[in-house]
């Protein structure tokens, strides 16, 4: 028995000394506020996993702009086609789907007058130029980086729209083939001279 309580009576004085150290640590906190601290110290952290659904989805879904048409029209032919090549080049370096290609040229006269008249004084014939980039499946956050490097570094004298495709215009991409059209034509004749027969 005083084998057992000379143990305990060291016991309790190695504690007593354990917590009078951990004071002089924290002199602000008395004993009970350190021995809470340490035991809830000296418990170890439960791990616990994350859990993520299998339908999470880490990135979130950028809107994206239907296919647009970048025109670009100018008198210049050589500043032009070194635009379209800029913009071109441009598009690539964003990540974009591009296509580009050129447009006939429109053809227009201009005439002056004499003063107080109506006879002609000169008369100029000017031909618009035209190249058009495509750009597909744009993301919303690109679109104004592009338009505002378009912006800045169009040079004078050309014109830039934005805007979708439209059927006409695609047509006017093509340039008519001159044989295609006189054989339609012939054979727009035939059926009509067919239908004639069979109302006789």
């Amino acid at each position: 028995m005083a084998s057992a309580a000379r143990l305990l009576q060291v016991g309790r004085r190695v504690v007593s000394g354990w917590v009078h150290t951990a004071q002089a640590a924290r002199p602000n906190t008395c004993e009970i506020c350190c021995k809470t601290n340490v035991r809830a110290l000296s418990r170890s952290a439960p791990v616990a996993g994350i859990f993520e659904p299998d339908d999470l989805k880490l990135e979130p879904d950028i809107p994206e702009y239907p296919p647009l048409k970048l025109q670009m029209r100018g008198y210049d032919f050589v500043i032009l086609e070194s635009y379209a090549k800029y913009v071109h080049g441009l598009a690539d370096s964003l990540g974009l789907d591009t296509d580009a290609w050129a447009v006939p040229a429109r053809s227009k006269d201009i005439h002056t007058f004499k003063p107080n008249s109506t006879v002609v004084d000169n008369k100029y014939s000017l031909k618009m130029f035209e190249r058009v980039v495509q750009i597909e499946s744009v993301p919303s956050p690109r679109l104004p980086i592009l338009l505002e490097m378009m912006r800045t570094h169009a040079p004078e004298g050309v014109t830039i729209n934005v805007k979708e495709s439209e059927p006409e215009e695609e047509e006017f991409r093509y340039i008519p083939d001159k044989e295609m059209r006189d054989l339609r034509q012939q054979m727009k004749v035939i059926e009509d001279a067919r239908e004639e027969r069979r109302k006789k």
